[in-house]
């Protein structure tokens, strides 16, 4: 995956969902479900377009998206392993063994877009930085754009998600 801070913040989701921090699974693949969706990347859009704001004009040149991160659903292996799934997950374990990374637990994300029946699977090394921040109980930072002082936010999968999302408008 090439986001470096999604990739982070999907390992902590793991660690905390399978519990990672307490037994790693390194013999079968870890599967969860991501929905994702495109949005605008700027944000009035939407209400300008329901509002009536946006002439034909603009709306035909369209706007830039974002992806957004809406869930992650923790999968039965039972239900969603399948010979495609099963051999992403070697291919990943494989590579990450050549290059000395032996004894990391191997997620699938399973990316569903919205309003299709398409689904991207992605394999992620689980990082012993992910379980041992988990161990450690650190937990996230939030700044308010409008309200004073910081807010500590307690290490969750929602709490993950949270930040992949405010990073994402962040930056834009």
């Amino acid at each position: 995956m090439v986001n470096p801070l999604l990739n982070h913040f999907l390992q902590l989701a793991f660690v905390l969902e399978f519990n990672l921090n307490e037994k790693l699974i390194l013999d079968k693949p870890i599967i969860a479900r991501c929905d994702v969706s495109i949005d605008p990347a700027d944000i009035t859009y939407i209400m300008r377009l329901v509002m009536g704001r946006i002439g034909d004009a603009e709306l035909s040149q369209g706007t830039q998206g974002m992806l957004q991160v809406k869930s992650f659903i923790p999968q039965e292996n039972s239900k969603t392993l399948d010979q495609n799934r099963m051999g992403i997950w070697r291919n990943v374990k494989k590579g990450n063994e050549k290059r000395g990374l032996i004894g990391r637990p191997v997620g699938l994300v399973d990316f569903y877009m919205k309003g299709t029946v398409q689904t991207l699977t992605v394999g992620i090394l689980v990082q012993e930085e992910a379980v041992e921040r988990v161990n450690e109980g650190v937990c996230f930072q939030m700044e308010s754009a409008l309200l004073p002082g910081k807010t500590d936010v307690k290490l969750s999968r929602q709490s993950c998600l949270e930040c992949v999302i405010t990073f994402c408008f962040c930056c834009y």
